[in-house]
């Protein structure tokens, strides 16, 4: 007996115990099953993350590279262009049998 409480504890009840147990260990497999759900889902969206980042990778490898051809089309356009000029001005000239006149 102790001041506070004027009767002895009664004893604990080994079922209640037992259930008190269960349970705990019953939410402690659903916290774990919860963890491994959102580790699950953290996973797939990290490979849906990384899947998307390579397609873009991806993409832009291609835009570049278009943009790299068509940049080295219109420099070989304006190669053309300038040898065409060329050549009729040499044509023009009076020892090619032109009149001498230029273009401006």
């Amino acid at each position: 007996m102790s001041w506070f409480s004027p009767r002895p504890p009664a004893p604990i009840d080994p079922g209640r115990l037992d259930a008190v147990l269960a349970q705990n260990i019953e939410a402690q497999r659903r916290a774990g099953d919860a963890a491994d759900g959102v580790t699950q889902a953290a996973e797939e969206s990290r490979e849906h993350v990384e899947a998307v980042i390579a397609a873009l990778k991806d993409r832009t490898a291609e835009r570049l590279a278009l943009q790299e051809a068509r940049r080295a089309a219109r420099e070989r356009a304006a190669q053309e262009r300038g040898i065409v000029t060329a050549v009729d001005d040499l044509l023009k000239l009076p020892s090619f049998g032109g009149s001498g006149e230029r273009k401006s």
